[in-house]
């Protein structure tokens, strides 16, 4: 197993630790933030892994690559992938409703 922590700054006071494990080919992760404690999504932990670290106090750039290289292969990047193109499934159906409702209420509107 290997492990790799970082200290990312998020709306609470006190940093949110965020750990990464490595275990037999298989990514995953925690963070100390509401969301991460009770394993729901987790922004901290998405945001270091798509190599956003703005938010990070302690950032050793090596162990940030190595993050990331874990994570370009990793049935995690893939869910990501899902996830992003539900999204803009998502907006795409949001802005077909937004124009339907238009046409309609033009249509009703005479």
């Amino acid at each position: 197993m290997q492990t790799l922590a970082f200290n990312i700054q998020g709306s609470s006071p006190e940093p949110y630790e965020v750990i990464f494990y490595l275990i037999d080919g298989k990514l995953s992760g925690s963070c100390t933030c509401a969301a991460g404690q009770v394993s729901k999504y987790c922004k901290h932990r998405l945001e270091l892994l798509q190599g956003n670290a703005k938010a990070a106090i302690s950032l050793n750039k090596s162990d940030h690559a190595t993050i990331m290289s874990w994570y370009s292969t990793s049935d995690v990047k893939a869910k990501v992938d899902e996830l992003d193109s539900i999204k803009k499934d998502i907006e795409t159906l949001k802005n077909k409703q937004k124009s339907a409702e238009s046409a309609l209420s033009k249509l009703i509107s005479r």
